[in-house]
């Protein structure tokens, strides 16, 4: 009996401990960028689709899918790369936007909010991407040229960057002009656009993304604050339980088995902890 019971012992002892040592997880595939983009970068050809803004949830990644890995850069030049913010053991919220997108400048209170309250468990950043309602230059979401009604309220009249330091530019005319500004860390999607033709293509849509790679959240449109909270405060619950949002944690029980030592366990929700 005594050695049963000292084999399950230390079976809880690395569940317990799991959260701890977690490896880079294996994504599937990356879609770049390989190296910071020079500012004189011509973007490539925008791809317009059709939609009509219908609701983008049927486009990009859906919830259960393996995210591909990439790398986006900051205003500041600093790579942020998807893999190693997943290997920290936080989840990963991606929402993006851009400044003339009026629906985007409309959420970035609530933006702010997420990012108060969850940034030191979460990992949140915002995708600035194509231009929603550019000035002159085709809506890449109507196939036309739309210039939004809010735009000519704000007198933001902008036309799509031909150049990545143009993007830049423009992230830059976002902080200096938008207010309440926005606190969340912002990439910036690539010359060629990955992040968009795989993500989307939508003006502001928002994935919350596990810890292993997978989709649990995706929404067409970013969907408030107190709606994308509840799911994070359910991730993180699970989380701080030791339990796996998707998956199995496998066999962790070393062979042969360390001999000495007593273990103690701890867990605020004993009565939905399951262990085998």
């Amino acid at each position: 009996m005594r050695t049963t019971s000292y084999v399950l012992l230390l079976h809880v002892l690395f569940i317990v401990r799991a959260p701890v040592l977690r490896a880079q997880p294996q994504l599937v595939g990356s879609i770049g960028l390989d190296a910071m983009p020079d500012d004189s970068e011509q973007m490539c050809i925008v791809q317009t689709h059709n939609y009509g803004f219908r609701d983008f949830d049927q486009t990009g990644i859906a919830a259960g899918w393996l995210v591909p890995d990439f790398t986006l850069y900051t205003l500041d030049s600093t790579p942020v790369n998807a893999a190693k913010l997943l290997a920290t053991g936080k989840p990963l919220l991606l929402i993006d936007g851009s400044y003339t997108c009026n629906i985007f400048r409309n959420i970035i209170p609530q933006i702010n909010n997420l990012y108060q309250r969850y940034s030191k468990d979460v990992s949140i950043y915002v995708v600035y991407v194509l231009e929603a309602h550019p000035i002159i230059d085709t809506c890449p979401y109507v196939d036309s040229v739309w210039v939004e009604s809010q735009n000519w309220q704000d007198h933001i009249f902008y036309r799509q960057p031909k150049t990545y330091g143009a993007r830049k530019a423009m992230v830059d005319t976002m902080f200096a002009r938008m207010q309440p500004s926005l606190k969340a860390p912002v990439i910036l999607d690539g010359p060629c656009d990955p992040w968009w033709r795989t993500f989307g293509p939508a003006p502001n849509n928002s994935y919350l993304i596990g810890a292993n790679g997978y989709v649990i959240r995706h929404d067409g449109w970013f969907p408030g604050d107190s709606v994308m909270g509840v799911t994070i405060d359910s991730v993180l619950e699970r989380a701080s339980v030791g339990g796996a949002v998707s998956g199995s944690i496998g066999k962790l029980c070393p062979n042969p088995v360390p001999a000495g030592g007593r273990i103690h366990m701890q867990t605020s929700s004993p009565a939905s902890t399951r262990l085998t």
